[in-house]
C-alpha cells in the first residue's frame, strides 16, 4: 500500500493511504508530499481529518444542498402548460410538471371576482378546478343545463392530450349530480391559405407579316405553286413550233 504525506509535525505525521483513509503516524523524518511504501502503525493510528477538511466539508455540503433547491426550484416554476376553464368567468391556470398550480389568474370581470380571496399555489389542478366549478355554483354562474369548457395549451403533445383527458374525465365525475356538462376547445390556431400570386402570361411574337392567324401562313408556306407545272409546259410547246 502506498501512503503520502500530507502533513507533518515535530513528533508525527499524517499520511493519506491507498484506501483514502487519513492515518496519524510517527514522524520519521517525512515531507509533505514524499510518497512512502510503509509507515509504523501505532494504536494512535486511525482515521483523522486533515487541517480544515471538517470546514471543507461542511461548505461542498451547503454548495450542494444550494444548487438542489435552486434546481427544484427552478424545475418546481416551469410551466408545462395552461388550462383555461370558460363558464362566464374565465380563469386560466398555469401548471408544472408535478400537476401542480403555480399561477391563476381572472381573464375577465368576472373571472376576477370569481378569484376573489382563493388560494391555488402549489395545489394540485384536480382540487383547484374542482373547487373553482363549486364557487362557480355557489355565485350562480354555473347552472343546471350549463356548461364547462376547457381550453389546454402546451409545447409538449402528449402532456396536453393527457390533461384534457384527465381533467375532463375529473370534472365530469365531481359534477355528476348536476346537469353541467364539460367540453373541450380545440386551441389551435387557423392557418391561413396560402397566397398565390398572379401567373403573368408570356409575351405573343407577332408574325413577320403581321398577319395573327399562323395557321394559314403555315398552309401558304405548305401549298405548292400550280403555275409551276403550266410555265413547263408551255416552254415544251414553243420548242416544238421552232422546230
Amino acid at each position: 500500500m502506498k501512503y503520502m504525506v500530507v502533513e507533518c509535525g515535530l513528533s508525527y505525521a499524517v499520511v493519506l493511504d491507498s484506501d483514502g483513509r487519513f492515518l496519524k503516524v510517527p514522524n520519521l523524518g517525512y515531507e509533505v508530499g514524499q510518497v512512502l511504501d510503509q509507515v509504523v502503525l501505532t494504536q494512535a493510528s486511525g482515521y483523522r481529518s486533515p487541517p480544515g477538511s471538517r470546514m471543507l466539508r461542511r461548505a461542498a455540503a451547503a454548495a450542494c444542498l444550494c444548487v438542489v433547491l435552486l434546481g427544484s426550484w427552478f424545475i418546481w416554476r416551469t410551466p408545462m402548460g395552461t388550462v383555461r376553464m370558460q363558464i362566464n368567468p374565465e380563469i386560466q391556470m398555469t401548471i408544472n410538471r408535478y400537476d401542480r398550480v403555480v399561477a391563476l389568474e381572472g381573464l375577465n370581470p368576472d373571472g376576477q371576482l370569481l378569484l376573489d380571496g382563493f388560494r391555488s399555489y402549489g395545489r394540485s389542478v384536480r382540487r383547484v378546478s374542482a373547487e373553482l366549478a363549486d364557487r362557480a355554483l355557489e355565485l350562480d354562474y354555473l347552472e343546471d343545463g350549463g356548461q364547462i369548457t376547457l381550453t389546454v395549451n402546451s409545447d409538449r403533445i402528449g402532456w396536453k392530450t393527457n390533461m384534457e383527458a384527465f381533467l375532463t374525465s375529473e370534472l365530469s365525475s365531481y359534477l355528476d349530480g348536476y346537469d353541467v356538462t364539460v367540453t373541450l376547445s380545440s386551441s389551435q390556431p387557423e392557418i391561413p391559405p396560402a397566397e398565390h400570386p398572379l401567373e403573368t402570361p408570356p409575351p405573343s411574337v407577332p408574325d413577320d407579316d403581321g398577319d395573327d392567324e399562323d395557321e394559314d401562313d403555315d398552309m401558304d408556306a405548305a401549298e405548292p405553286d400550280d403555275d409551276y407545272g403550266d410555265d413547263d409546259s408551255e416552254i415544251e410547246d414553243d420548242e416544238e413550233l421552232d422546230d
